[in-house]
């Protein structure tokens, strides 16, 4: 049976997706348009649509401004410390977030995301079947898609509490434990990203696998190490 991408949902479609997903809460929604930001448009008089149909009008509204050519947006610089890189830190060029925890497109900020491929419902699926567990998203890096796994920790600093590591230690011990993965995945691009890319600044380890880079075996492989860092 073939998925609707959701930009060709209905606003009851989609209810009902999310209801799947967030069971038993009579208030479910969509991850990129809140209740609160309806809301906000309904008392303004900007809608008079019911909340999912205002979802279903945004989401397709986005993809109508994200049909640009994929190679007339460029990939943002994030600042990250590479494993096995120069010492310091040193730049990556990559569109994060195009996707949710779950392989639907993320519609936030559409217009400055090279979205355009995804609208391709094979491709799409091809990378949604290379994503693990909720660590992962779709990005594009140095203009090549593929999987972004991102596991966030905690320091003394990002929970303002004296029994956790400060946030230097918990960076240096996941570089450590990340070299570790590069002697055995070795096409597998690892970094510690800039603390201001994560929420509450908290440390965190960023693996970029590109589309194809592991088969099945590999991945599994691979998770497996990545969950013990």
């Amino acid at each position: 049976m073939t998925v609707k991408a959701e930009h060709e949902m209905t606003g009851q479609e989609l209810k009902s997706k999310y209801d799947a997903l967030q069971p038993g809460d009579d208030w479910s929604e969509h991850p990129n348009f809140s209740h609160g930001d309806w809301a906000l448009e309904a008392s303004e008089l900007n809608t008079l649509q019911g909340y999912w149909d205002w979802v279903s009008s945004q989401i397709e509204q986005r993809h109508d401004e994200s049909d640009l050519p994929t190679e007339s947006i460029p990939d943002p610089k994030v600042m990250v410390r590479q494993v096995g890189g120069p010492e310091g830190e040193t730049e990556w060029f990559i569109s994060q977030n195009l996707t949710d925890r779950w392989g639907d497109i993320n519609y936030h900020n559409a217009e400055n995301k090279p979205l355009q491929p995804l609208f391709d419902e094979s491709f799409l699926e091809r990378l949604r079947s290379q994503m693990v567990g909720e660590e992962t998203f779709v990005v594009r890096k140095d203009g090549k898609f593929g999987i972004l796994f991102e596991t966030e920790f905690v320091s003394k600093e990002s929970e303002e509490d004296e029994t956790f590591k400060p946030h230097e230690e918990v960076v240096e011990a996941l570089m450590r434990g990340m070299a570790l993965l590069v002697e055995k995945f070795p096409t597998v691009q690892f970094c510690v990203p800039d603390k201001a890319e994560i929420i509450d600044e908290r440390p965190a380890a960023w693996a970029f696998v590109a589309d194809g880079l592991l088969d099945d075996q590999q991945r599994k492989e691979f998770v497996e190490a990545w969950y013990k860092l």
